[in-house]
């Protein structure tokens, strides 16, 4: 875990097979430093340097989600703003349903797919935690590299895929297959929830990545009562989310 400011705490969860230190590498969403801010950020169980199981459903984002409260515990701190990008987006979007009391705001930075949605990406999971089983993580990053990617990760973003592909090549090829399965196994949480989170939110997305799809940015807008929604159709406009980021939890 990460702690760096002092204030208010920010609790960051990360991306599915990201880290603390692909974040950093990528530089593209979470600010360095914010004024009044305690910046609070750590690796999912399984990522990065947290430990790791080999029971799928320690993945599920419900069961990250507890995780993320047990980090705002450890700030001793009642409550705090809750934020991540993709699966640490829909982590968050848990620990609210949870314990919506502890929660002052959200950040949500490109929400994953979700309900009618899910089937086809859960699907993917699936078969690349079997790809990884038999084969380890080589096959499974060629697919990666392989796959078109979103055209918002090219020009100044391009470095962005390329970090978190040669990041996977260095992943226990015996715990990927149950994070996988966790997150196929996933979804954000019912939608009558989510209306009830009466909570300050900004959602971030981008056009263009069928595995965070605009619809769902959409849907989060329409289904939370005090949200606001960026979207971004270049790569310079992702450039200016830490700065989005930044008034918003100070405002």
């Amino acid at each position: 875990m990460r702690d760096e400011g002092q204030g208010r705490p920010f609790v960051w969860g990360h991306g599915l097979l990201f880290s603390m230190d692909q974040d950093d590498r990528a530089g593209m969403i979470v600010p360095e430093h914010i004024e009044g801010i305690r910046l609070v950020r750590y690796d999912a169980r399984g990522h990065g340097c947290s430990a790791a199981t080999r029971k799928s459903d320690d993945y599920r984002w419900s069961s990250l989600a507890e995780d993320m409260l047990a980090v705002l515990d450890a700030t001793g701190a009642p409550s705090g703003v809750l934020g991540g990008a993709s699966m640490g987006c829909a982590t968050s979007l848990h620990a609210a349903v949870m314990a919506p009391e502890r929660v002052e705001a959200l950040v949500l930075v490109i929400p994953p797919t979700a309900w009618g949605g899910r089937r086809v990406q859960a699907a993917m999971y699936r078969a690349g935690a079997r790809v990884v089983a038999v084969g380890g993580m080589g096959p499974f990053v060629t697919m990666g590299r392989a796959a078109p990617a979103p055209r918002i990760l090219s020009g100044e973003l391009a470095p962005v895929r390329d970090v978190a592909l040669e990041a996977m090549e260095h992943l226990d090829r015996t715990v990927v297959p149950h994070i996988l399965r966790g997150a196929a196994s996933s979804d954000m949480p019912a939608k009558d929830a989510l209306a009830a989170l009466d909570i300050p939110t900004l959602i971030l997305a981008w056009e263009g990545d069928p595995g965070h799809p605009l619809a769902t940015a959409e849907e989060l807008l329409r289904l939370l009562p005090q949200a606001e929604l960026h979207i971004a159709t270049e790569p310079s406009d992702v450039r200016q989310w830490p700065s989005l980021i930044t008034d918003f939890v100070r405002r």
